[in-house]
């Protein structure tokens, strides 16, 4: 169970890190101490690939949701 678990965990872990690194030493201006957009092209290529991403970590996310109120479900049904 832990090893289907870790890895989804650390790749939205990492996913989550990597927008924030990139959103303000790459796309932002001067660090992101301006909110300016800096390199509109690289923006809208990440945003490509990170849609396939989002949709991939969704439909993880959903089947979990779904297990869980499965289990809920039958834990606390009152008959």
């Amino acid at each position: 169970l832990l090893k289907k678990i870790i890895p989804i965990v650390l790749l939205i872990l990492f996913k989550q890190f990597l927008n924030k690194l990139l959103a303000r030493y790459v796309f932002l201006q001067e660090c992101g101490d301006v909110l300016a957009l800096n390199n509109r092209r690289i923006l809208m290529i990440f945003l490509y690939f990170n849609f396939f991403l989002d949709s991939f970590l969704g439909v993880v996310s959903s089947i979990v949701r779904i297990i869980k109120s499965i289990i809920g479900g039958c834990l606390y049904m009152c008959r």
